[in-house]
């Protein structure tokens, strides 16, 4: 049963629909009444809602009800306060944060107004894309720095993210965010601080426990600052809102039990390293566990808006990106050879096809991208695939730097060289070989650096690979599949593959890997090419999905998008009956 009912202008809404038994009443905008009209039309939609026969006469009768209530009580004073503007200090301190987008009951509820990303989330993406450019440099070529790198760069990911999720979900003006901002994103700058001595032997020196109760405290407060937001601006109450700051908790214990195992004594690194490893993987299968939790059972909780989460993770890439050009920054002077200016535009060209290749998929065709897919296993999948993708890309950037001043080095050495055999002449030309072959040693590829070059690409392209198969398949109208996305995963695969193969290759010629790293970054533009411009046909799109990252279910399945208003306009969609 479907009857369209038309309502009287004076009640501020423009049609009410009946479906069933829910009765669907649409506004043009913001409420012109006070609270306490909006309250009681509120709660007659409600009523009419949980009515099994509802007659629409009554309905009537209830809102001229209302309306005469209004009448009665406040409207001299409404009239009075349309025109008077004052300063409110308690609004101008704390205006009350909002919830954006919440699910409860298998409704989602939305905010109207546009998200977008802010100034100021830019910002915040540069303190911690420095941040983690700040352990980047001390990252040395060997297996236990760069398992300290690790266990180091992935808490500012993790810390990152929380923050994410903080401006996706909630919306404040006011004094009091501004300082909450200020005191989680000093504690980042605290973090970034020790990162050098945090595996230091000394117990004088060691910073490990600071920087651990830095990042977990500062976690916490953004949980709890969620949670001030729900019982703020959602109605409902439940006891799931405190289960994330729960296991919050029981992570801040086990980080900061780090402090118990003392450096400088026997097996204190080591435990702190176990304690600290166990610690990450505890909070990835938590923030893993909970977010598939929420999509799968939660009654209530924010919903993620996938739009402004992917323009987020847009932006922090270029800014890692950014990172491979700053290592490329370093100095010249009219010691060092020409040839010096290819290897550094050699090393550009590769950061620069690295970069098309991630954006080339990232960009473009939104309505197939990973999470705009139906299966929440690929969401997920893409969403953390992204953290060992950053962890590559800073330690990539670290080894062109390191590159870079190896070729400085040889190129300085071979300057000298031919200028004193030339001023001395031939008799003193062996001694400076034996002196050129010596340094050239040196500054040689040492194993570790080959090792994370070759693996930081082969990492690269893997992850490239795995984010092309979480986009949504794209078919043609005969339903085969796209040539496209099979180049795409292919090549990328293959490239990875051989990248793997080329760690364990021992060869100290510089260049080689460099001109490797170019050939194989211009094979895959080449080949992305190809497969690009392979079907000229139109294409569809298997599944479409709902704004949430986490969806209940396709937007097919979705009632109208009603507006409903409240202390802040919000959009709820209903889904219906399987």
């Amino acid at each position: 049963m479907e009857n369209n009912i038309s309502i009287p202008k004076e009640y501020n809404y423009d049609a009410l629909t009946l479906h069933g038994n829910t009765y669907h009443i649409s506004s043009t905008g913001i409420h012109p009444g006070s609270k306490k009209h909006q309250n009681i039309i509120k709660e007659l939609i409600v009523e009419s809602r949980n009515s099994t026969d509802y007659d629409v006469t009554k309905l009537y009768q209830d809102l001229d009800r209302a309306k005469k209530e209004i009448q009665e009580e406040s409207s001299d004073e409404e009239s009075e306060e349309e025109n008077v503007e004052y300063f409110d200090l308690k609004r101008k301190w704390n205006a009350g944060p909002q919830i954006k987008q919440y699910e409860y009951n298998n409704r989602i509820y939305q905010s109207t107004m546009k998200a977008k990303v802010l100034w100021f989330e830019l910002f915040v993406d540069l303190i911690y894309a420095g941040a983690m450019r700040k352990v980047g440099t001390l990252l040395d070529f060997d297996l236990i720095s760069f398992g300290m790198y690790v266990l180091v760069i992935i808490p500012f990911i993790f810390h990152w993210e929380e923050f994410v999720h903080l401006n996706n979900w909630v919306y404040q003006k006011g004094v009091l965010r501004k300082v909450f901002n200020a005191l989680v994103l000093g504690v980042v700058i605290l973090m970034t601080v020790c990162v050098k001595y945090a595996f230091d032997p000394d117990p004088d020196v060691n910073t490990s426990g600071i920087f651990l109760g830095c990042h977990i405290i500062s976690i916490l407060m953004i949980e709890l600052y969620i949670l001030y937001a729900m019982c703020n601006s959602v109605p409902y109450r439940t006891t799931e809102m405190l289960y994330s700051p729960i296991i919050r908790g029981i992570q801040a214990v086990f980080y900061l039990s780090v402090n118990v195992f003392k450096p400088g004594y026997d097996g204190g690194i080591t435990n702190q390293i176990i304690i600290w490893a166990c610690g990450m993987l505890f909070e990835f299968l938590s923030r893993l566990g909970l977010d598939y939790w929420r999509s799968k059972y939660s009654k209530i909780h924010p919903v993620t808006n996938i739009r402004h989460y992917h323009e987020r993770i847009g932006g922090f890439v270029v800014l890692i990106f950014g990172e491979l050009i700053l290592s490329l920054l370093t100095d010249f002077s009219k010691q060092h050879s020409y040839k010096f200016f290819v290897y550094v535009f050699i090393f550009f060209l590769i950061a620069m096809n690295i970069f098309f290749l991630y954006f080339r998929l990232e960009t473009s065709q939104f309505f197939v991208h990973a999470l705009e897919n139906d299966s929440k296993f690929w969401k997920v999948l893409w969403k953390f695939s992204h953290i060992p993708f950053y962890v590559a890309l800073v330690a990539f950037a670290g080894c062109i730097e390191t590159f870079l001043e190896i070729f400085e080095e040889d190129t300085v050495i071979q300057d000298l060289y031919t200028y004193n055999a030339t001023l001395v002449g031939h008799n003193i030309e062996h001694t400076l070989n034996y002196s050129i072959v010596s340094n050239s040693t040196a500054a040689s590829v040492t194993r570790g650096l080959q090792v994370t070059y070759c693996g930081s690409f082969a990492i690269i392209y893997f992850l490239l690979g795995i984010m092309a198969l979480a986009h949504q398949e794209i078919v043609r109208e005969d339903k085969k599949p796209l040539i496209r996305k099979t180049f795409r995963i292919t090549h990328r695969g293959i490239l990875a593959a051989a990248w793997v193969g080329a760690c364990f290759i021992q060869d100290q010629h510089k260049e080689g890997w460099m001109y490797a790293g170019l050939v194989s970054s211009t094979f895959s533009i080449i080949f992305e090419e190809l497969g690009r411009h392979s079907y000229s046909s139109k294409v569809r799109v298997v599944n479409k999905s709902t704004s949430a990252l986490f969806p209940i279910k396709s937007r097919d399945s979705l009632k109208e998008q009603v507006v409903i208003e409240g202390v802040a306009p919000v959009t709820m969609i209903v889904k219906t009956s399987d």
